[in-house]
């Protein structure tokens, strides 16, 4: 019974402290609810769409098991400020466009909002990329953020295998 016991505390002391070494020295990101699921009844392929909160944290081993925080708004790309722009432009794409094992700023999306920032534009580009999502989720998503914030460009970013199979789309 008292190795038993001994076994058992053991066990505890040994599950605490990997605990709280994964959270406070390696900095592991606690999951706080940030991560939500937009379900629409009324179709059949995309059945909900991914949100995060603003600053979402998550970890990634792609980017070199790293962690990595979403923006203001809770997409993978710069800040951007929606109340002082003059106008929205949605990137839409797959996760090429999403890039979330690289840094927010990095990112294509983080790359031309800082072009446009450095010509003083008004535009906020958001980042609507999304691992594994096609043109049709594409517009999903479009039509979900477009409920937050209004569009005056939008631009699908599609890749394929062979050179000619890419392109850029840009609907004014």
């Amino acid at each position: 019974m008292k190795k038993g016991l001994i076994v058992i505390l053991g066990i505890v002391t040994a599950l605490v402290m990997v605990e709280l070494i994964v959270r406070f020295v390696i900095g592991f990101p606690i999951s706080r609810g940030g991560e939500k699921y937009v379900f629409m009844p009324f179709d059949n392929v995309a059945k909900g769409i991914r949100v995060f909160g603003p600053y979402f944290e998550y970890w990634s081993v792609e980017g070199g098991n790293r962690k990595y925080r979403n923006n203001n708004i809770g997409l993978h790309s710069s800040d951007v400020d929606i109340e002082n722009s003059q106008e929205t432009i949605f990137a839409l794409g797959s996760s090429f466009i999403d890039a979330q094992q690289v840094e927010r700023d990095k990112t294509a999306v983080g790359v031309f909002q800082g072009l446009l920032n450095a010509q003083k534009s008004q535009y906020s580009v958001l980042n609507l990329g999304a691992s594994g999502v096609d043109p049709y989720i594409a517009l999903y998503r479009s039509l979900f953020f477009e409920r937050f914030y209004k569009p005056d460009r939008v631009i699908l970013i599609t890749e394929g295998l062979h050179k000619e199979c890419s392109n850029v789309t840009i609907f004014l």
